[in-house]
């Protein structure tokens, strides 16, 4: 029988945040290469198909994984069991750099076990092989593992013009109110880096912001729609989303309800 792995999360060094916060993107390859250490892997050399030991204590951070295009509804179902009386997105309180650097490691470590997963359990779309062409299977899995995890204010987002999917955590912090952003096939977007990063993650501000890529000649990648907990308890599908307004209607909705997360 498999040993069965409880979640754990690394301790990883601090970023060194203070004062007041303005957006930025986290430095992934750095956090890459200690996790990398600690694992006793080498994250961006593991061939698709190619197992991987220890495979179930990156599962465990990932509850929700899936290889290929499905519906979902067994996962949205176990999700609404834990939350049934969530009908509308939200912001997670932060109380302090520190608790916003424990949340960015957080979303990093379980993207990071995610692509372990992509990679090694051969995830595929559209005759290409993860990264390539699977955000939105990458999207809802990490989206789903993250509302597991405890985090109601998780959003699913789509770029429908450009074809690219992500997630975002809005959270409020005494006076800045913003998002973390993490997208778990960011390498497949850059074509003229040798090096692309993976797992990038980033903190934007409230409404307005841009994320660019090589990919769709570095067209902003804004999202177009969004999916979250109260859109799963209304039409139990993550692929009926709400639409952004680019005005920020919605996301004054969101940061208008502010909860704390237990994680």
């Amino acid at each position: 029988m498999a040993k069965k792995y409880e979640p754990k999360f690394e301790q990883l060094p601090k970023i060194g945040l203070s004062g007041e916060i303005l957006p930025f993107s986290l430095w992934t390859p750095a956090y890459e290469q200690i996790l990398d250490k600690k694992k006793k892997i080498k994250l961006r050399e593991i061939h698709n198909d190619e197992p991987v030991e220890k495979i179930e204590r990156y599962e465990s951070l990932i509850p929700h994984f899936a290889t290929r295009w499905s519906s979902r509804i067994e996962s949205i179902q176990k999700i609404l069991e834990k939350y049934p009386s969530v009908k509308s997105p939200c912001a997670m309180r932060i109380k302090n750099t520190n608790d916003l650097e424990k949340h960015l490691q957080i979303v990093y470590q379980m993207s990071y076990a995610h692509y372990v997963l992509g990679k090694s359990k051969n995830m595929h779309h559209g005759g290409r092989r993860f990264p390539d062409f699977c955000c939105g299977i990458s999207a809802d899995n990490l989206f789903l593992s993250l509302l597991e995890r405890g985090y109601i204010n998780a959003l699913r987002f789509s770029n429908d013009e450009y074809d690219h999917g992500y997630v975002g955590l809005p959270f409020v912090m005494k006076n800045f109110k913003g998002l973390i952003i993490a997208d778990p096939t960011s390498d497949q977007m850059w074509e003229k880096i040798k090096n692309p990063p993976r797992n990038n993650i980033f903190v934007a501000s409230e409404k307005k912001w841009e994320y660019r890529t090589d990919w769709a000649n570095n067209a902003n990648l804004f999202p177009d729609e969004a999916a979250h907990l109260g859109t799963l308890n209304k039409f139990v599908s993550i692929g009926r989303r709400v639409d952004i307004d680019k005005e920020g209607d919605f996301f004054r909705d969101v940061f208008k309800k502010v909860v704390n997360v237990k994680i």
